[in-house]
């Protein structure tokens, strides 16, 4: 389905007339009531609209066709292939069944997106000739908030994916050399507190240098890791990799 990355049509209103008397476009949507709302369906819709086709004729003054003075050909809109493997997809979608999630696989080497959920999802032919206020309700005040986009709109906390930063952070700023080894009884705490920061694995890693862990993604090394590092200085290495920051895509514009 992928109801959140391919979008909607739905019925063009003020908001869209104006826009597009805006953009000197009114013209190309005589002929459609009909425009690209979210998703790729918004994004390219300048691509998959195409252009409307006009004649200029000569008539008398009862209004009655003379003569053909201009033609201007229709031009259909442009195919769109997309890097969505539609197996991939199937079998991503199935894989979530009803549970609430979102998943984007993509080629390391390429960067295409070859499946993108994000559950639950919606039925976007609701919307194009204009969703009913039922359906509407039911959409907008589910408890499951089917019409947010988990894939691209939520933020999440990164876990140990930040691991490798830390590791590098604390290699080019100087903090800890690669063999530096420190005894993980299971659990950090700050000093002068008897708080416990626990490890994933009950009794710890024992001895940890940098290598072990990264392969047994030892929580505790990077607890300690970050006390010793700081915020401000944790802050300025993260952000030199876009994290905190918006990211700008060529099809869906900017998000979280």
């Amino acid at each position: 389905h992928a109801s959140h990355l391919i979008g909607y049509i739905s019925r063009i209103n003020e908001e869209d007339q104006d826009r597009l008397e805006d953009e000197d476009l009114s013209d190309q949507y005589r002929g459609t009531n009909h425009i690209g709302k979210q998703g790729i369906e918004s994004h390219y819709e300048s691509l998959l609209h195409g252009t409307t086709g006009s004649e200029q004729v000569e008539t008398d003054a009862a209004g009655h066709g003379l003569r053909s003075l201009a033609q201007t050909a229709p031009v259909s809109g442009d195919d769109l292939y997309l890097t969505i493997d539609a197996k991939l997809q199937q079998v991503a979608e199935e894989a979530f069944g009803l549970q609430h999630g979102a998943l984007v696989a993509i080629d390391p080497e390429t960067g295409e997106v070859l499946a993108f959920v994000s559950q639950p999802g919606f039925d976007p032919n609701l919307f194009v000739d204009g969703i009913d206020q039922e359906h509407w309700n039911d959409l907008n005040t589910s408890p499951d908030h089917p019409l947010n986009d988990r894939a691209l709109r939520g933020q999440y906390p990164p876990g140990s994916t930040v691991k490798p930063f830390m590791a590098l952070a604390a290699l080019q700023l100087k903090v800890r050399s690669a063999d530096y080894v420190l005894y993980d009884p299971g659990y950090f705490s700050f000093p002068g507190s008897s708080h416990h920061y626990r490890d994933w694995r009950e009794g710890g890693h024992g001895k940890v240098d940098m290598t072990i862990s990264i392969i047994q993604s030892c929580d505790t090394y990077y607890y300690s890791l970050a006390n010793e590092m700081g915020i401000d200085r944790m802050h300025d290495f993260f952000t030199l990799f876009g994290f905190g920051q918006k990211a700008a895509s060529t099809w869906m514009g900017k998000w979280p």
